[in-house]
């Protein structure tokens, strides 16, 4: 049996897209109560009200500034 899974949003830094019932946000998340980290990820909103992740990607630091040069590249080209 699997133990239970925790997450915890400790910052919303943005909402990259919203659809209505989904929306894309980057976040600072911890997953069972390990350190938190950036996350990247498609939420739903149930019909409660509460948010369910969906598909994401965490990133350290590192692979942050990474992917933010990559993009200040990559949006700055002719």
């Amino acid at each position: 049996m699997r133990e239970p899974f925790e997450l915890k949003i400790v910052e919303h830094i943005a909402t990259l897209g919203d659809s209505g019932t989904y929306t894309r946000e980057l976040n600072v998340v911890s997953f069972n109560n390990r350190p938190a980290r950036l996350d990247v990820r498609l939420w739903k909103q149930d019909g409660s009200g509460s948010k369910v992740p969906l598909k994401g990607i965490q990133l350290t630091d590192d692979e942050a500034q990474a992917l933010c040069n990559a993009l200040n590249d990559y949006i700055g080209r002719d």
